[in-house]
């Protein structure tokens, strides 16, 4: 879904429209009784842990309330502490961007192809990387509040070949849970849903079908 910080003409001062957009869907899909599994990719896992706050489904049925999130799926993504924002683990594990640059409080992918587009074909990466947006640097760089991760099954899927979130980076988010969530490893970029989708959807298939 389109979040508020994506290709905004305005400048934020944190994620917190991001957080409502999303809580607003997961709260509707709730309180219609729906389980929800959510799939949150790189940024998003960030934004879906603040959202999903009071929306657990194991919540929910100790307050008599169907519906609620049973299990999140993070795709190379930035998996935090509370306290802690994504600039606090990219210093931390002295991760360099080289293809990234940063312009009147938005974050700008210098070179999207080698970023996001590593191991895909040449075709699709010439289709794709001109619809790449800015982003915004306070959405990004806010703290986490909620780490939804320690009450919510997850899984974190590695993307080994990835030059956004470095794949050491991945993994030293996923150690830090200290076993809460579990990790899967796929030989991808940042971007499987385009490079490896049988694969990943494989993945998607398996843990979904955990719940049943």
């Amino acid at each position: 879904m389109a979040i508020p910080s994506t290709g905004s003409s305005t400048t934020l001062a944190s994620n917190e429209p991001d957080v409502a957009a999303v809580r607003e869907v997961i709260e509707e899909l709730s309180d219609d009784g729906k389980e929800i599994i959510i799939v949150a990719h790189s940024y998003g896992a960030i934004v879906a842990c603040e959202a999903v706050k009071g929306l657990e489904h194991q919540g929910r049925l100790k307050l008599g309330m169907s519906g609620g999130v049973i299990r999140m799926l993070f795709i190379a993504a930035w998996l935090l502490q509370e306290g802690e924002s994504a600039p606090n683990v990219i210093g931390r594990n002295k991760m360099e961007a080289p293809w990234v640059k940063f312009d009147s409080g938005r974050i700008i992918a210098d070179d999207p192809v080698y970023a996001f587009y590593n191991d895909v074909s040449a075709d699709v990466a010439a289709y794709w990387s001109p619809q790449i947006t800015h982003s915004d640097v306070a959405a990004f760089a806010t703290p986490l509040k909620y780490a939804a991760w320690r009450l919510i099954p997850t899984t974190y899927v590695i993307c080994e070949m990835d030059k956004s979130v470095l794949p050491h980076v991945q993994e030293s988010m996923v150690v830090s849970t200290e076993g809460a969530v579990k990790a899967i490893r796929l030989p991808s970029g940042h971007l499987p849903m385009l490079s490896v989708p049988e694969a990943l959807s494989d993945i998607l298939v398996q843990e979904v079908g955990k719940d049943g």
